[in-house]
Formats: C-alpha cells, structure tokens, sequence
C-alpha cells in the first residue's frame, strides 16, 4: 500500500470512529416517527440554555406539547423503550443525569417504539422534567402512539415512572407513587417513605382496590419482622412525648437508625389503616389500650393526626375524616 491511499484510509477510519462519538454528545433536535414528531428550536445544548433560550415541540396531529410556558419544562429525554419501574440513571437537580435531549435506553435506537396502548409495537415517548431551588422537582411522562396519535401523559416524582402494570393487551393500569419526607424539610426529614397513592387506567378511572393491593405490599415489606413488640411501643411513646415537650421540632441526629426505622413503619400503618374503610383492627387495639391506660395519649393522637394530615393531601379529605373519628383525633 503507497503511503498517499494509507494517510487517506487512516484519516476516514478517524473520521468514521469520530462521527458516532459527536453524535452521542448531541441533543435529538428533530425526530420522526409515523405520526409522532420532535423539534427543538433555539439553544438546546444544555438544560440551562435550552430553559431560557430553547423551544420544544412534540406530539401528534392528535395532541401537540411545547414549552411557551418556559417555567414547565427544563428538560426532555426520549422514551424509547417501555417506561418500567425508574429512569435508570441517577437524578441530578430534579432530572435523569443525561444530557437534555437525548435517549433514555442508551442500548436501544432512539426511534424504537414499544407496546403500551396495546401488544403492538408502535409507541414512544418524552421524558420532561421541572425543579426548584432545592433540586426537588416533578416530572411528566408523555406517551404517544406512532399510528393512532393516542396520547398519554401523567405526572411523577423526579426521575420516576408511574408503576404500568402491563398485560397481554397493553397497560391495564398504572400505579402513582410519591418519595416523601415525613417530619422536618424536604431534604432533613426524619423518614422518608416511597409510597402508592393512587391507581388509574389510561383513562384516569380510578381503582381504589389496586391502590389497596399496591400499599398492601408496602405494608408488607415494612412489616415483615410482625407488628410492633411491646418494647417498640415504648420506643415511639417516648419519641412522641418527647416532641410533645419541643413543640414537634425534628433532629435528625438526636435519633439513630432503629427508632428512625420504628418511626417509619408507624407512619406506614397510619396510611395503610386510613385506605381500610374500618380500619386496622391491631392498631385500632393499640388506640384503646393507650386510651384506657391514659398514658402517653395526647402525644400519639397529635403525631397520628400529622401523619394523617400529610397522607390526607394524596388519598383524600374523607379518608382523614374517616380517620380522625375512628380514633377521634383531631
């Protein structure tokens, strides 16, 4: 070989091996994909750029996205392959750790559809994220099909999917879940627990029994050693009366990882018993034991009306009256 055809071979294998590594730094400007499109106009180089200088359009003849509203999206990653359990990459500043515009499923081809609305292969989706100054933000998940231009699109904490409980015909329903901190800031609270609040076809009807069903595992999983010794009764009665007399002003570090644990499951079992229309009958024990025994009463009422308080905003006003005169706290 002279050394003119093998500078020129070296330099295309360089330009060949180059040309696949741009392209993954690249944002997705433009997609097509039967009836579903993308196009992002302005600066869309980075999250920052593409928040005040960028323009996002998506959709289908049958339903059409953008951020005129810039303050609603900060970011958008392609959904290209079936949205199950969470975004499998870190989340950064209210958003999956990927550069804005690009694919999901980095082992999947951008323009891959997958079933949803039904066993067909034909959809796709957008991944759109917003936060605020302290990294806590939502997200949406926008689900199109490629030949229908069906349209789908619910909320979610950052970085999450909702839980799509997939058949043989598609998704039957899906399963909203919401990461929360329970006493104190978002990011100094003294529990968090990540748990279901509401279930819903892709019609938005809602299914109380699957709601059940769902917190019914989480239940479970917190309560899988029993329910709580006399001991760990104790535990939370001295924690309780203990905020009572600091006004219910929570520290972190004045509690260590076994009463945090016990905390937990308690703040578990309130939600579990106000989704049961008559309620837990253990706990329901536990409230008239304290109350015929007049111990340490006031202060588990106060800390289970808080907790309801909270659980109240996702399951609704009647579950906390439900709740409230079961165990007449108010």
């Amino acid at each position: 070989m002279n050394l003119k055809v093998f500078c020129v071979s070296f330099i295309n294998l360089l330009v060949a091996l180059a040309v696949p590594a741009a392209n993954a730094d690249n944002s997705i400007r433009k997609l097509k994909v039967g009836k579903f499109f993308l196009e992002c106009k302005g600066d869309c180089s980075d999250k920052f750029s593409f928040r005040d200088n960028g323009f996002l359009t998506f959709g289908t003849d049958k339903q059409v996205i953008t951020n005129k509203n810039q303050s609603s999206i900060y970011t958008y990653h392609i959904i290209n392959n079936f949205p199950e359990d969470r975004i499998p990459q870190f989340c950064i500043d209210g958003s999956p750790d990927l550069k804005i515009g690009s694919k999901i499923y980095k082992d999947k081809k951008v323009n891959n559809t997958f079933p949803f609305f039904n066993k067909k292969p034909t959809s796709i989706g957008v991944y759109t994220s917003s936060w605020g100054a302290t990294g806590w933000g939502s997200s949406r998940v926008h689900i199109f099909d490629t030949k229908t231009g069906n349209y789908f699109t619910e909320t979610a904490s950052s970085c999450n999917y909702p839980k799509f409980m997939a058949l043989n015909n598609g998704v039957e329903y899906y399963v909203n879940y919401e990461f929360k901190g329970f006493f104190g800031p978002p990011n100094f609270s003294l529990a968090y627990i990540d748990f279901p609040y509401e279930a819903k076809t892709l019609k938005g009807e809602l299914l109380n029994d699957k709601l059940l069903s769902a917190y019914g595992h989480l239940y479970d999983d917190y309560m899988k050693k029993g329910w709580f010794s006399h001991r760990e009764f104790n535990e939370l009665e001295r924690l309780f009366n203990y905020w009572e007399q600091n006004d219910f002003i929570g520290d972190v570090s004045l509690f260590d990882q076994s009463e945090q644990e016990i905390l937990s499951r308690f703040i578990v079992t309130i939600g579990y018993d106000m989704l049961h229309k008559n309620g837990l009958p253990k706990l329901k024990d536990y409230f008239n034991q304290i109350q015929n025994s007049k111990s340490n009463t006031n202060a588990v009422k106060e800390v289970a009306n808080m907790v309801a308080n909270e659980f109240s905003d996702y399951f609704g006003k009647n579950t906390y009256k439900r709740f409230s005169i079961r165990y007449e706290v108010y």
